[in-house]
């Protein structure tokens, strides 16, 4: 089975999944786990396309000033030994 799904690509859970089919019976025929399909029904669940497209655009940038400022914190921790020296 696959590790899990790319939230990059699907944002809709696969076919028949509202059709009736339970989950069980769904996930190994799509190649993933029921855990991953309920993780990204919490996440995804209620969003269209552009939406999870948009919450992924925010997530990277978060993640891009989040690695910012600690790089930031460093040089000024380092500058600051350097002084003390």
């Amino acid at each position: 089975m696959k590790k899990c799904f790319s939230e990059g690509k699907n944002y809709r859970p696969p076919p028949g999944g509202d059709k009736g089919v339970s989950v069980k019976d769904l996930c190994p025929r799509h190649g993933y786990f029921e855990g991953s399909y309920f993780l990204w029904q919490n996440k995804f669940g209620s969003m269209d396309g552009s939406d999870a497209k948009c919450l992924k655009a925010l997530e990277d940038e978060n993640a891009l000033q989040n690695r910012l400022l600690a790089e930031s914190m460093h040089e000024k921790e380092v500058t600051r030994e350097s002084l003390r020296k």
